[in-house]
């Protein structure tokens, strides 16, 4: 059985349809449970970097987005003591620096691809 949840419904501690988790948490341990994370690109994430960026800024928005991913994880472990499956984040479709959005640090597609590279290390 699996049961996809995301980020923002483990933050509030409630599932997509306002329910909250605590009152299901007894009955759902019982059973054999996956958890699917699902995240789409720059929609989920509350950083995400600018041309005017700084390094510094941008490493920790990065570790940012990491915690706060590491605490869902945390979350439904702790809550359902289940696997966690987390898909990676789709690099963005408009590219605003073109071609150097993937290679400068301060391109979102150079932001995702780092984050989907710590997410692989992580997991």
């Amino acid at each position: 059985m699996t049961w996809a949840l995301n980020v923002s419904s483990i933050n509030r501690n409630t599932d997509s349809s306002g329910r909250t988790l605590c009152s299901q948490t007894r009955s759902l341990t019982a059973l054999n449970l996956i958890s699917f994370i699902y995240t789409r690109a720059l929609e989920n994430l509350s950083f995400s970097p600018s041309p005017r960026s700084g390094e510094e800024e941008i490493e920790q928005g990065l570790n940012a987005e990491l915690d706060r991913l590491s605490q869902a994880w945390d979350g439904v472990k702790e809550h359902f003591g289940c696997p966690v499956i987390q898909n990676n984040f789709e690099l963005p479709f408009f590219r605003l620096m073109g071609n150097m959005d993937a290679s400068d640090r301060r391109g979102k597609v150079n932001f995702v691809t780092r984050l989907n590279s710590a997410l692989h290390m992580t997991g």
